[in-house]
């Protein structure tokens, strides 16, 4: 599909926005299993809609043939040549919890049936103690977002450190006693919808093996960079 451009205030995602970005010379989506959720885009300044392409602003995408469209807002732009800029966007909702701290649990223990409860609750009760970053994520104009798991966790000890803050996503995975680390999982992004699954994608028995489906294998042992000791000094 042809990427599609929205201002950073959009709400409605599901139209043609400001206008799909059909000039692009190239749009990659690079997804990290657990990790960063971004996507790469290069277009021309003489394009019609590179003056809409601010820092911010959201871009629609399918990341692969199998997934619906997902949204990335635009964190940097740069120009590589003079002739064409790189766009980086990251999906709304892994961006939103970057741009908001955890402040801990509440002072008391409740009841939830699985982690996608205990997330959601955690949310919501972070939004209503602080301010988000000004612009394009004030809680104004910032949807809510929506947790889901199949992982069920009866525990009140599986919640997160309730002591200190960081950024909002290592609730989920990034830190010793996030949900990933003390119960495992995968999470999947789409739009403002984050789902702590068991497992993401299906098992259909295929098995990797030398002359079957691996035709060769390469082994490298480099000490290039190692270090052995050290020496101290006084300056």
């Amino acid at each position: 599909m042809i990427p599609i451009l929205y201002d950073a205030q959009a709400t409605n995602l599901g139209t043609n926005g400001i206008g799909r970005l059909s000039e692009c010379t190239s749009c990659l989506v690079t997804e990290e299993r657990n990790g960063d959720y971004t996507l790469e885009l290069r277009y021309p300044v003489t394009g019609k809609l590179f003056p809409y392409l601010t820092v911010d602003a959201i871009i629609g995408a399918k990341p692969n043939r199998e997934t619906e469209v997902d949204h990335f807002r635009i964190i940097s732009i740069y120009a590589e040549s003079m002739d064409t800029v790189v766009v980086t966007a990251r999906q709304v909702a892994l961006e939103a919890m970057r741009n908001n701290v955890y402040l801990g649990r509440p002072g008391y223990e409740f009841g939830y049936s699985n982690l996608g409860d205990a997330a959601d609750y955690l949310w919501k009760y972070d939004s209503a103690l602080t301010d988000r970053v000004p612009g394009a994520n004030d809680p104004a104009v910032l949807p809510s977002l929506s947790f889901y798991s199949d992982i069920t966790a009866a525990d009140s000890n599986n919640l997160p450190p309730a002591d200190f803050a960081f950024q909002w996503n290592n609730v989920l995975i990034g830190i010793d006693g996030s949900f990933i680390d003390k119960c495992g999982g995968e999470l999947k992004y789409n739009g403002y919808s984050v789902s702590i699954l068991r497992q993401r994608g299906d098992n259909y028995g295929v098995r990797l093996s030398y002359g079957k489906n691996i035709t060769g294998i390469q082994q490298q042992t480099d000490f290039s960079d190692t270090y052995d000791g050290f020496i101290p000094f006084i300056t």
